[in-house]
């Protein structure tokens, strides 16, 4: 939880310098922006592999920030995974501070890099044992997207954003009530659609 407090607070002080950095820049907008993906999701330590039934499903994002054209847009983004079969759940966020670049000069086209925390949750019953329901594990993640702000409008206010990105954690994490004390990692790739808002 306090791994996850920092990189909260951390992605909101990046948002906050953006802000102040670019009061004197003439082209910056807010952004917002909520959307769905289909989510391919895995889980992995030694010894354990995560069942297919588990790996595919809906996933959520949303995201806000600062776009700072023409060169790159900052913000803070959750990503949010879940899947359900026969009495067990999985559930898992990402938080990620999130840097966009866009590589050529009046283009909408983007280059996403983010970095946060990702949390896993489980009541795994499958196979005759259990974590026991509520029971989380997490550490610390990264991810790359690219993407495409699609404006519509005279007024160019609102955006439909096509976009593909994948989400690891890179250090372990371990289940409160996992037996075997395994240390696991999670990973989320989505390819999906948001609309935007811009202001």
């Amino acid at each position: 939880m306090r791994i996850l407090q920092i990189a909260v607070a951390a992605s909101l002080a990046v948002v906050a310098a953006a802000r102040s950095a670019a009061a004197q820049m003439d082209d910056k907008q807010f952004y917002a922006g909520i959307g769905f993906a289909f989510g391919s999701f895995d889980m992995s330590a030694n010894g354990f592999a995560l069942p297919t039934t588990y790996k595919s499903n809906i996933a959520y994002y949303g995201e806000l920030g600062l776009r700072l054209k023409p060169a790159f847009s900052l913000g803070f983004e959750a990503d949010y995974y879940t899947k359900s079969n026969s009495g067990t759940t999985f559930k898992v966020w990402y938080y990620n501070a999130a840097a966009a670049f866009y590589p050529a000069r009046g283009s909408d086209l983007w280059i996403k890099v983010l970095a946060g925390y990702a949390n896993t949750t489980g009541d795994v019953t499958y196979g005759g044992g259990g974590y026991g329901g509520g029971s989380s594990m997490g550490g610390f993640d990264m991810g790359l997207g690219v993407g495409y702000d699609w404006r519509l409008g005279a007024d160019k206010k609102y955006a439909i954003v096509p976009f593909v990105q994948y989400l690891a954690q890179l250090s372990g994490g371990t289940f409160s009530n996992d037996p075997a004390n395994l240390s696991y990692r999670s990973s989320l790739f989505m390819i999906g659609g948001a609309i935007a808002l811009l202001h």
